[in-house]
């Protein structure tokens, strides 16, 4: 089951400048992707990095239709020029977008690991959240980069929210990407907050710890007893993810 979806980042901040404003406004406020991409397209050069995130994030929130497809590969070409001055909150837009969009580039979110590596650093709790839930919903497996991300965001596990936690360790199941140590680390935190997950937090924790064959008898236990209590809530989707993933998964 995917993940709850996160809220939507912005993108990116305001650019430098009224003309530079005004075309962040006029990118945020377009309701159709042709409308949009037709005026990246007119500004060209004049649209910078914090332009092109605000352009992608704002994209993957509109209708698509097949004869724009043309239109978000020059948008993709553009954002991958203006990589190296992406911070951190718009490179994880930007992966985030790409990731709603469905766009199977792989040279593009290649080249934007690259990009986030140095930054992981700067990446606040959600936006990591984000960036391994996007490489998820792409299928794009990085270990080396997976690696270097877990490492930050164990620093920051305090600071995810229970979606934060849920979402994470659904999309390191998803990747088949198993790090006991951080799991572990994540299932204590996961463990203080259990009261706030709601029902599609704890089927896909259940589903996750089951994928990935990680043991942890008290925390499954507690997770198990959370669940309990919120059944009622619980779809059907939910209900058979806790209960394969709570009788241990196929084997």
């Amino acid at each position: 089951m995917p993940p709850r979806a996160q809220a939507a980042p912005s993108g990116g901040g305001r650019g430098r400048g009224h003309n530079a404003a005004q075309l962040t406004g006029l990118l945020m406020s377009c309701e159709r992707a042709g409308n949009l991409l037709a005026l990246v397209q007119q500004h060209g050069n004049a649209c910078d990095h914090i332009h092109v995130s605000c352009a992608l994030a704002r994209l993957a929130k509109l209708p698509m239709r097949a004869d724009t497809r043309a239109g978000v590969a020059a948008l993709l070409r553009m954002a991958q020029q203006r990589l190296p001055q992406m911070k951190a909150r718009e490179l994880a837009s930007a992966l985030w977008a790409v990731s709603k969009l469905g766009v199977d580039d792989t040279a593009f979110v290649g080249a934007l690991l690259v990009a986030a590596k140095s930054k992981l650093p700067c990446f606040e709790a959600q936006h990591l959240a984000n960036t391994v839930s996007a490489l998820a919903n792409l299928g794009h497996e990085d270990k080396a980069f997976m690696q270097q991300l877990l490492v930050v965001a164990e620093t920051k596990l305090s600071s995810f929210t229970p979606q934060d936690l849920a979402n994470t360790v659904w999309a390191l199941a998803k990747l088949r990407h198993n790090d006991a140590a951080f799991m572990q680390q994540l299932l204590v935190m996961a463990n203080s907050k259990l009261p706030s997950f709601n029902s599609q937090d704890l089927a896909n924790t259940v589903w996750a710890m089951a994928t990935l064959g990680h043991k942890d008898t008290a925390f499954m236990s507690a997770l198990l007893v959370a669940a309990k209590s919120k059944l009622p809530s619980f779809n059907s989707q939910e209900l058979a993810n806790t209960v394969w993933g709570g009788g241990g998964g196929t084997k």
